[in-house]
């Protein structure tokens, strides 16, 4: 700490309490004061001082500090007698039969122990001639010849104290009594001495006293015990108490000293605090029940429409133009979900609820799945895309589901911005331990404020106000960034300017061997999970028909699976209740239950678990609006198969039946 600003600081102390610090130790003052700095967050003493000039009050707790660490050298007369006398030596035994208790103290007879000892140290320490040995011809400083002067200083500085610093003898009489005591409590010094210390004690608590003089008696520190006192007016204060026995010159326990610091709005901002925090909890609560039922409202009139739709264009038997009809209804329906879900997802990663299930995933199968679903919008809008998908087999270990989501995003807004006969670039390639995808395109492009916008939430550059023309929430970006992010990757946005195209371009880490292997150009693993290279869906498959119990309270999603799923030669008993599927379910087994969560008269968990119990054979599909991640968990747990968000895709259905079927 530079000189300057410490002399300074101690100039302040003295202007404000009288004392004058420069003869007491410097390391412990400079302890103290960095002390300070550090609970406001200071770096450097030169700030510590104007913020002390500032804050005038700051100088006060300073000197608090200070005075709770040099009250054992500033004591007392007494000891100054004994430091002339000799500071070698050590105080006197206890002579025997002397009584443990004095009902009166004064200030020449009271020393505490630890602070004698630290007194001796300190004293010590400012006697030292250079070589490190005593200066024994000079017992005292010059300062401390002054003797008469030190009772006045130390009234000085524990009058100063903001806290309440008190004496009490071990029957618990009150001695003495500072100014602080006096703010904080309201009694003035004739008032109390003399008095019980629990004169100052809730009547519920005064059996804490004996408690603490019992360990006083015992040589016991008592530090920082949080508790309520009474003041005079009846008012209940909050106080952080320490408390420290007394030692006569002989050794003896003689009473206690008490300091006192007043914590009352220290707990009133704490309990504002968690008043806050509990409200906040509440609202997020609150937000999570209205999003999951938003998106339920939402999505559940969707879905017979999707899957009406979704069959129809993919029904051969139908006229191509009819089945193309079809296909933009189909397409339309998944945007809309899609914008459900940029909103919950949004909402996800805002609270850090946002879960992701990772394994080895073939990265460039995802990708080229990926760009094939957006074949036909391409091929609609006469856009060229070029691809150079390099290194087929590299491994990413992430999420496949939130991997796909990332490049639909980006795809779909390169789609959207770039015009009929523009040109849209897709490049992967595997680098330096990383999987690197660039998609570029020559749409619109940005300028330099749009691209430092480019990843915020409800962003669409300049054209954010042109919903009209473009669609979309500036969701997907967002979304992605974050995504990538979550799997240890990074993305960047870059483009020449206006109308001269974007480009973006992500990393990922590749996995395990694939870094390794990369770095040293050697062969890479094949993927062994699920989302290796693509294989015909159809291989192998058995067609399965089953009796189904289909639990749904939405009359149209009722009627149009029940339809779909006769069409497939399925056995449809329908229920639009829990209570009717259960008599239902009493009445016959089913192989597999495809029920809604949300039902008029119960919920489709409590309605799975009760059919598994009369039928533990039974398989189950959930079909809900209700998508969180506490809502699939709990679908697993209740022992359903399979979670499906609504609205459903006519394909998803099929698959996700087939599974639960061959597990059966």
């Amino acid at each position: 700490m530079e000189q300057g600003a410490f002399g300074n600081i101690l100039s302040l102390l003295r202007a404000r309490s009288g004392v004058d610090f420069t003869h007491y130790k410097d390391a412990i003052l400079r302890r103290r004061i960095k002390r300070r700095m550090t609970t406001l967050h200071l770096e450097s003493p030169e700030d510590y001082e104007s913020y002390l000039r500032a804050h005038p009050p700051e100088i006060q707790s300073l000197l608090n500090d200070i005075l709770t660490m040099m009250a054992g050298f500033f004591r007392l007369p007494a000891a100054l007698k004994w430091f002339k006398k000799s500071h070698e030596s050590e105080p006197p035994a206890n002579e025997p039969g002397q009584p443990e208790t004095h009902a009166e103290m004064t200030d020449t007879e009271i020393v505490d122990k630890k602070e004698w000892e630290n007194a001796k140290r300190h004293f010590r320490s400012h006697n030292r001639a250079p070589g490190g040995t005593e200066c024994r011809t000079e017992p005292v400083s010059a300062e401390l010849e002054h003797a008469g002067a030190f009772p006045g200083l130390f009234k000085a500085l524990v009058d100063s104290s903001d806290d309440a610093i008190i004496m009490k003898d071990l029957n618990g009489i009150i001695r003495t009594w500072n100014k602080g005591a006096e703010k904080i409590f309201g009694y003035r010094s004739e008032e109390i001495v003399g008095k019980c210390v629990t004169e100052l004690m809730p009547p519920a608590l005064r059996k804490e006293e004996p408690e603490i003089l019992a360990r006083i008696r015992a040589g016991e520190r008592i530090d920082h015990y949080e508790t309520v006192r009474v003041r005079k007016d009846g008012r209940l204060v909050d106080i952080s108490l320490t408390v420290s026995p007394i030692i006569n010159a002989s050794g003896r326990i003689i009473g206690a000293s008490k300091i006192a610091r007043d914590v009352t709005e220290k707990k009133r901002w704490e309990a504002e605090i968690k008043r806050a925090h509990d409200e906040a909890e509440q609202a997020n609560h609150a937000k999570d029940e209205f999003l999951a039922t938003l998106s339920h409202e939402l999505r559940t009139p969707l879905n017979p429409v999707l899957l009406l739709a979704s069959e129809a264009a993919a029904d051969h038997e139908l006229p191509h133009p009819i089945r193309a009809n079809f296909d933009v209804i189909r397409r339309n329906i998944e945007l809309e979900a899609r914008l459900i879900d940029d909103l919950l997802d949004l909402t996800r990663v805002r609270t850090g609820k946002l879960k992701i299930e990772k394994s080895n995933v073939t990265i460039h199968a995802v990708l080229s799945e990926t760009i094939s679903i957006f074949q036909k919008e391409i091929e609609r809008k006469k856009i060229t895309l070029r691809q150079n998908l390099a290194d087929m087999e590299s491994i990413v270990f992430g999420d496949a589901v939130r991997l796909r989501q990332i490049f639909w995003n980006i795809l779909k807004n390169a789609i959207k911005f770039t015009p009929r006969h523009g040109m849209i670039n897709v490049e992967a390639r595997a680098q330096h331990g990383q999987y690197v995808v660039t998609i570029s395109d020559t749409g619109i492009g940005m300028t330099a404020n749009e691209l430092a916008t480019a990843f915020e939430a409800f962003r669409q550059g300049g054209h954010s106000g042109d919903s009209s023309r473009f669609g979309g929430l500036g969701l997907g970006l967002a979304i992605s960034k974050r995504f990538i992010e979550l799997h240890s990757g990074s993305i960047s946005a870059s483009s020449p300017g206006p109308d001269r195209g974007s480009i973006f371009t992500i990393h990922f880490p590749l996995a395990g061997w694939n870094r390794i292997a990369t770095a040293l150009n050697l062969p890479t693993l094949e993927s062994r999970g699920p989302h290796g290279p693509a294989v015909d869906s159809n291989a192998g498959k058995t067609q399965h028909h089953a009796n189904i119990l289909l639990v749904e309270d939405h009359e149209p999603t009722r009627s149009t699976l029940a339809q779909i799923l006769k069409r497939r030669h399925h056995n449809v008993v329908i229920a639009s209740s829990a209570s009717e599927a259960m008599a239902m379910a009493e009445k016959e087994n089913f192989d597999v239950v495809i029920s809604d969560i949300g039902l008029p008269d119960g919920n489709g968990y409590d309605l799975f678990k009760k059919i598994r119990d009369k039928s533990p054979v039974v398989k189950g599909i959930a079909l809900s609006g209700y998508g969180m991640e506490h809502d699939l968990a709990r679908s697993r747990n209740t022992g359903f198969q399979t979670h499906l968000i609504k609205p459903v895709k006519i394909e998803a259905l099929e698959e996700a039946l087939e599974e639960t079927l061959a597990a059966a």
